[in-house]
């Protein structure tokens, strides 16, 4: 192995050490529950023969395994009464959380149609960490709601919204448990609402240093050779 890349690593790992150790900040998400679901119920009298009073109902619920990516459906589209639909897709990782979500009601001769999308992720920090919440919701006779919060105590932010926005915000988070929650839910009525949010923990320098020097060492050893 060269002189080069073996002081380039030195310099590396000495400015490491002068930015001193990971701070208790750079841990990830440690997840301890999540629930995501989706679900879509009509009820009415059918016009048509035989004139009868029907109700349809669909909930899924995605797998118990994380991290994991995963996409879930309700679907009621073809049904008499009219249609109800409720979508998500969503991640639950070790340093992002994210989660897509739609819902959709046509009443046409239904008394009721509903649908909703809930994503909930519970997870703990060890130490004080900055993370980003950015995404967007839109309302239209429905309801979006997108909300992180201590378990059992403060909100941290909370978001919804008419028609479309956006946000896009940093919050410094205490050591303690929380929960991030995307909502979508159309009651009663024809409506619809989306709400797409990501939550990311964002690395300290000394953290990114690592990951660096991690990626740069495959780059060493092949010029060594």
């Amino acid at each position: 192995m060269s002189s080069r890349p073996t002081s380039l690593i030195v310099n590396i790992v000495l400015v490491l050490l002068l930015m001193g150790p990971p701070v208790a900040g750079a841990a990830p998400f440690a997840l301890i529950d999540h629930q995501r679901s989706v679900s879509a119920y009509q009820a009415g009298w059918n016009p048509y023969p035989p004139y009868e009073w029907l109700t349809a109902s669909e909930s899924v619920t995605a797998s118990d395994a994380g991290p994991f990516n995963e996409s879930v459906f309700a679907d009621l589209l073809d049904f008499d009464l009219g249609s109800a639909y409720a979508r998500q897709t969503s991640t639950i990782g070790w340093w992002e959380l994210s989660a897509s979500s739609g819902v959709f009601t046509d009443r046409l001769c239904a008394d009721t149609s509903n649908a909703m999308s809930y994503y909930m992720v519970l997870f703990e920090l060890s130490g004080t960490t900055e993370v980003r919440i950015m995404g967007d919701v839109w309302e239209e006779e429905a309801a979006a709601l997108v909300r992180l919060y201590e378990d059992g105590g403060g909100t941290v932010f909370e978001f919804c919204g008419a028609l479309r926005e956006s946000f896009d915000e940093t919050h410094t988070l205490a050591p303690g448990t929380y929960r991030f929650t995307v909502h979508t839910e159309s009651l009663g009525s024809s409506g619809f609402a989306s709400a797409n949010a990501t939550l990311t923990a964002i690395p300290e320098p000394a953290t990114l240093g690592l990951l660096a020097l991690g990626a740069c060492l495959p780059l060493f050893r092949r010029k060594s050779r």
